[in-house]
């Protein structure tokens, strides 16, 4: 049964309940992601090509889910590929659980795979204790800095 600020998503064969005001309160009890605290060069071009790096239905998912994509629980650097391209991986949070996991991991564009686990030891404080999981993922992003 779902309360008020709860709703049934479904993104790439995932089945999720989730609390989307919680996760609004929640991010607003962030002052600022991961990147912006880290401040090294990967971070800041990935925080220049936010939100245009993204897939569009992974922004809309964002949006409809109360996820803020300036506030990563945390953004790594993988490898430099080719031309300016370089792979990052990392970590976003959301209130609520997943029902059903697809067969297969998600591609889309540019690379970009995610999948929805349990929460990892670089979950935030303020997302501690509050039903969570992880939405973890890599992708290619050009260096725009």
């Amino acid at each position: 049964m779902l309360y008020e600020g709860q709703m049934k998503a479904e993104l790439f064969g995932y089945v999720l309940e989730i609390d989307e005001n919680k996760t609004r309160e929640t991010y607003q009890n962030i002052q600022s992601g991961g990147c912006v605290e880290c401040g090294c060069a990967y971070c800041k071009n990935y925080q220049e090509s936010i939100p245009d790096s993204f897939p569009t239905e992974i922004l809309d998912f964002f949006n409809k889910s109360g996820i803020d994509i300036y506030k990563d629980a945390e953004v790594y650097h993988y490898t430099d590929l080719h031309d300016g391209v370089l792979n990052y991986g990392g970590e976003y949070y959301l209130c609520g659980k997943v029902i059903t996991h697809p067969k297969n991991e998600p591609k889309l564009n540019n690379n970009f795979t995610f999948v929805f686990t349990d929460p990892s030891p670089l979950i935030p404080d303020a997302f501690k204790n509050t039903g969570s999981i992880c939405f973890s993922f890599s992708g290619d992003i050009k260096w725009v800095l």
